[in-house]
């Protein structure tokens, strides 16, 4: 069954939500499927790929100001003019916006996608938190189903007063076609590191951003530095560069001298594939990590805080540590780099193989498109 699919995004910049949607509007459209992506704000560098995949991207612009409510008409316009037999709607601003305008103006299912795992009243932003609770109450009645990318989210969603007629946890999946263990380029970068025979080369990739919780990161790189004083840091991720003052400053004042910013990677196989551990440091806002299984998937073991759904992906191929907590975060990472070559190998494999096994993109596409068929042969609209 081919069907006409509209996505609505919250925006498509860089982001593991934005990035986790764009495949899947890529395989979906692989497999004959009618895209069209609309971004309530504006196209950004994932808008861009998909227009150049030949995907048609539409955008709204909206930018919080109050005279940008008039662009909702926009967004209706849009709905009508493509007829879709489903609206995907991807984040809570979309969620709402797509929701009422889909409602409002088409008979086409809505299926929300939720995308975050915490709803911390002194982290998450007033305006999100009020977003989340107009959609609580709108649940009722605006989506055919809600999709929660994570089962921490399914949970933190339903206490919040999320009542759908029909939830289901679909999992990030990871086209492990793509992301696969490069050891050319883990020679190449290597050297590019200056990582010299034998050490250690730990990583992090993630946005500049509170969530990703770079003061305990950077504490943690310390203790790891004080105990192995060849190991070399690599961080990549937007504003994660030298013109990032805060965390230059940061570095300077834990005394970290072996760690490279490198901004924005174009190549984050070859990335993952240099490492000998990856380290995700997030306190709170994870749902399903991606920077997990994608690692894992380039047989590198990982140790992350306790955040979404970060214990059910690395299981026992690597670690899981409290949050907040960078005593133990070095700990769990030592505890890695410390293993023989052969032993930090084979937990390599391990990992690789549990993303192969329990989270593949071909799985999570399969999920996605059985929702999407499913309403429309229940004829529910």
């Amino acid at each position: 069954m081919n069907l006409r699919i509209l996505f609505v995004s919250t925006g498509l910049g860089i982001g593991g939500a934005e990035r986790t949607l764009q495949r899947l509007v890529i395989e979906l459209a692989r497999r004959g499927h009618q895209l069209c992506v609309c971004s309530l704000g504006e196209s950004g560098i994932i808008g861009e790929e998909l227009a150049q995949q030949s995907v048609e991207v539409q955008t709204i612009g909206l930018r919080k100001r109050p005279g940008d409510l008039l662009k909702m008409g926009d967004l209706r316009r849009i709905v009508k003019s493509h007829q879709p037999d489903i609206v995907q709607t991807w984040m809570y601003h979309a969620d709402l916006a797509g929701g009422l305008m889909t409602r409002w103006s088409s008979e086409a299912p809505v299926v929300w996608g939720v995308r975050q795992s915490n709803l911390d009243s002194h982290r998450s932003k007033r305006f999100t938190r009020w977003v989340v609770a107009v959609n609580a109450w709108l649940s009722r009645w605006v989506p055919a189903c809600v999709i929660y990318c994570a089962i921490a989210a399914a949970r933190v969603h339903r206490q919040a007063g999320y009542t759908p007629r029909s939830e289901q946890v679909i999992q990030n999946g990871c086209d492990t076609t793509v992301f696969k263990r490069s050891v050319g380029n883990r020679r190449v970068l290597r050297q590019q590191w200056g990582a010299v025979e034998g050490a250690p080369v730990i990583g992090h990739a993630g946005r500049w951003d509170a969530q990703k919780d770079y003061s305990t990161l950077v504490i943690a790189i310390d203790k790891i530095a004080a105990a192995f004083p060849e190991a070399i840091f690599v961080l990549a991720g937007p504003g994660i560069d030298e013109q990032n003052r805060e965390l230059v400053g940061l570095l300077r004042k834990a005394g970290s001298q072996r760690v490279r910013l490198l901004g924005v990677s174009n190549d984050m196989v070859a990335f993952y594939s240099a490492l000998d551990c990856l380290i995700m440091s997030s306190a709170y806002g994870e749902g399903f990590p991606n920077v997990l299984v994608e690692a894992m998937a380039c047989e590198v073991p990982c140790v992350a805080t306790d955040v979404g759904d970060s214990g059910s992906i690395v299981g026992s191929t690597g670690r899981v540590v409290p949050v907040e907590s960078p005593d133990e975060l070095a700990r769990a990472v030592l505890d890695i780099v410390e293993l023989a070559p052969e032993a930090r190998r084979e937990l390599g494999v391990a990992a690789c193989g549990r993303i192969v096994k329990h989270f593949s993109f071909e799985r999570m596409v399969d999920q996605y498109e059985a929702v999407y068929t499913g309403l429309i042969k229940e004829g529910q609209y």
